[in-house]
């Protein structure tokens, strides 16, 4: 696959913040420039717009403090990706929500047109996902530097993002077409595998991809919730 820009479709906790730090490095690693990391550019609630530095084409984060509507940021980060200087690397991830799936078509096909190849990362742990999405809605901490969630203490967890982000994963495909899989729990060899190159590390912390504690140890209503996720994954 060509190193040069990469989206990754995905949703929510499935672990594109840590995997976007691992492709930046290695392309960095790769062909000694710095990779512009545009997160979630087309995300309506994105606090955040790419905006080119002063005099070049080269991107940087700008933070907004109004609420730009879908179709207004669709038209804005498209023509930024065409004014763009097509050899500058980037990074940024793509999720199906609501308002994105409404303009999926022009969004693929602009991010297409930009130059980049796309990978679909997954977790193969799906309860672990929920219970994640779970804790950083009940409690508004969504992410450390690397990508981590911040619950450090209990907290009661509400039952309605659960299902909404099963039936994200459960009912909508970014996607018909073929695309690599990533599983995030093997990101680092299938991400070898699929970029033909050691991953580079260099840039992240090394950490076990398997969170081997209990999932639940931060939830208040720990039994409420894994039951309510079971009956989900089973179909009852």
């Amino acid at each position: 696959m060509d190193l040069k820009r990469i989206c990754i479709l995905g949703t929510p906790r499935c672990g594109s913040q840590y995997v976007s730090q691992l492709i930046a490095g290695t392309i960095k690693e790769a062909t000694g420039e710095h990779v512009y990391n545009m997160l979630e550019p087309f995300t309506e609630s994105a606090k955040y717009i790419p905006v080119f530095e002063p005099g070049t084409r080269k991107l940087m984060h700008k933070v907004i403090d109004y609420s730009m509507l879908i179709e207004e940021r669709v038209e804005y980060v498209s023509s930024i990706l065409k004014e763009c200087d097509p050899n500058i690397p980037l990074v940024m991830k793509l999720f199906p929500y609501e308002s994105t799936v409404k303009h999926l078509d022009k969004i693929l096909n602009d991010i297409t047109d930009s130059g980049f190849k796309f990978i679909h990362l997954k977790r193969t742990n799906l309860e672990q996902q929920l219970i994640s999405y779970a804790l950083s809605s009940s409690t508004n901490k969504w992410t450390n530097r690397w990508g981590e969630g911040l619950v450090t203490t209990p907290v009661t967890v509400q039952l309605e993002p659960i299902a909404y982000l099963y039936n994200m994963l459960t009912t909508y495909n970014i996607s018909d077409n073929p695309i690599p899989v990533i599983r995030y729990e093997n990101c680092l060899e299938d991400l070898s595998t699929l970029l033909n190159r050691k991953i580079s590390i260099s840039e992240v912390i090394s950490r076990k991809q398997r969170d081997e504690a209990d999932p639940y140890r931060f939830i208040i209503n720990a039994d409420d919730v894994k039951q309510f996720i079971q009956k989900l994954i089973n179909g009852n």
